[in-house]
């Protein structure tokens, strides 16, 4: 049902079948505010939450704010930090006439120097290649940058994000996941943002990450709660690659003759993600929808 959530959001109440109505209520009553051993002793809302607003005021994982060189660690954000500091000692980047990265861009981030991902057939092979790419991608997204006559420039009130790191790094991770554009990326479709569950796997690697796991642990433990759209091996990559691997927080091993995947926590980890402990979600009584 979580996956209807995302697709709906709460302005959709009306579009929904009774079902699926009675289900949004659930979420909102005492029911869905109870711990729930199903999603680690969280409840039904603190799951919603972590799902469409990860990192918020609500949600139950917290970015820490921490020393300006911790979140250096993170190769993702290195290289966007990076890109930034290309913008700011250049005054702009003028992107090719394909719209990408040019050559000289991407060879000063030497971006194999931090980041080694190993993308699915199909994935992007210019030369700015998958990476370059979501990095230009994030910095749009984020209203870092804007378009000026073929050209990648600061917007100014992206001056504040900019001169601190952690606030940049919150805006920049969460962007990643819950609100990029993945249809932009890989054809997937748009309401299909934010369905990594980063913050759910947050929870079971505080919990089960100190040691080296079998990745099917973790992709079923989210892709069992419904139906995302993704096959364990799309989850693997979509989560686990792209997102906690490329951003720092794990490291995936892959065992000698085995085709399985292994999976544990980084320190960074420890560093820069907070799990608050439960408590009662409190909300307004909700709307009444009519049916």
């Amino acid at each position: 049902m979580f996956d209807l959530l995302l697709k709906f959001g709460p302005q959709g109440l009306n579009a929904l079948s009774d079902e699926e109505r009675d289900f949004y209520q659930m979420l909102f009553s005492e029911e869905g505010r109870q711990p729930n051993p199903f999603f680690e002793g969280y409840s039904h809302m603190d799951f919603f939450m972590m799902l469409q607003h990860s990192f918020g005021p609500f949600s139950i994982v917290q970015i820490k704010k921490t020393e300006d060189e911790v979140y250096m660690k993170s190769p993702m954000f290195f290289l966007a930090r990076k890109l930034c500091d290309i913008i700011e000692r250049e005054g702009y980047i003028k992107l090719t006439k394909e719209g990408l990265l040019p050559l000289d861009v991407m060879t000063e981030l030497n971006v194999q120097d931090r980041l080694n991902l190993n993308p699915p057939a199909g994935a992007c092979m210019d030369q700015e290649g998958l990476v370059g790419k979501l990095l230009r991608l994030l910095l749009f997204e984020c209203n870092i940058v804007r378009m000026q006559n073929k050209r990648m420039v600061f917007r100014k009130a992206s001056l504040k994000v900019r001169s601190d790191n952690h606030e940049l790094f919150t805006l920049l991770f969460r962007t990643f996941c819950t609100y990029m554009n993945w249809k932009q990326i890989d054809g997937l479709p748009a309401y299909m943002r934010g369905i990594m569950g980063c913050s759910f796997q947050f929870i079971l690697l505080k919990n089960y990450g100190h040691i080296s796991k079998n990745c099917s642990f973790y992709s079923e433990s989210f892709l069992k709660l419904g139906d995302f759209g993704l096959e364990e091996q799309d989850y693997l990559w979509y989560t686990f690659e792209l997102c906690l691997q490329a951003w720092g927080f794990v490291v995936i091993e892959k065992k000698e003759h085995s085709q399985d995947y292994f999976v544990r926590r980084t320190a960074l980890l420890d560093e820069i993600i907070h799990i608050n402990p439960f408590k009662e979600f409190v909300t307004e009584p909700i709307m009444s929808v009519s049916k």
